[in-house]
């Protein structure tokens, strides 16, 4: 139940032309493409004033980046099932899993089940009544502020537009 915010995004592996062709991208080289997002993601955070120098530099310090890309999943253009699966994964996934949510009416506590975590060393975690919907919470929005967002041409296909 930790809070990992992460961006997900559906991207053509190339450029659509005016005319409604379409152009490949090269092969892209993920290994030099992460430190440059990693970079922009940290300046954005800066120039927001969503963070400041000094959590910046100490992110700047991990031996991990904290960032990963890959694009190990390629679906074709034909491919509209294939699409909208993925599509359908990336805006409707959800925080948590109601499966791995118990709750022992003797005890009182919400009981989360999930995958072992390496730095805990246990499989679950246990949430008085009041702290379950504050750590709920921080998997969604604030206020006026929108979970999904849409661009180019994929946007037009989830708003039923080609």
């Amino acid at each position: 139940m930790s809070f990992h915010s992460r961006l997900q995004a559906l991207v053509t592996a190339g450029v659509f032309t005016p005319p409604g062709g379409f152009v490949a991208c090269p092969t892209i080289d993920l290994n030099a493409l992460e430190p440059f997002f990693r970079q922009r993601v940290l300046r954005m955070l800066l120039r927001e004033r969503w963070s400041d120098e000094t959590v910046i530099r100490k992110l700047l310090g991990w031996r991990h980046s904290g960032f990963s890309l890959h694009y190990a999943v390629c679906i074709g253009a034909a491919n509209n099932e294939g699409q909208g699966a993925v599509a359908a994964y990336i805006i409707l996934r959800a925080p948590f899993s109601l499966a791995n949510l118990r709750y022992p009416a003797n005890t009182g506590a919400i009981l989360y089940e999930a995958k072992r975590h390496p730095v805990l060393k246990r499989n679950f975690e246990v949430f008085s009544a009041c702290d379950w919907p504050a750590e709920l919470a921080a998997h969604g929005p604030n206020a006026g502020e929108h979970c999904v967002r849409s661009y180019g041409s994929y946007s037009r296909v989830s708003q039923g537009k080609r």
